[in-house]
């Protein structure tokens, strides 16, 4: 079943995602099947935190 829902998390992710914000043109990446540098994490503007149970915020742009 792990297997099932990680394979198919990207699509999910991104459904909700679209449905949240209404925006089409999110980037969802999954870090278990990507590899990011540094860099490439400081210039993401949402990270979240899953698993099968919940879903946590780490970090969102500046209110402004």
């Amino acid at each position: 079943m792990r297997q099932l829902i990680v394979e198919n998390a990207p699509r999910y992710w991104y459904c909700v995602a679209s449905l949240v914000w209404g925006n089409r043109t999110l980037q969802i990446y999954i870090q278990d099947q990507d590899q990011f540098t540094e860099e490439q994490i400081a210039k993401m503007n949402y990270i979240i935190s899953f698993d099968e149970f919940q879903a946590r915020l780490i970090r969102r742009p500046p209110a402004g």
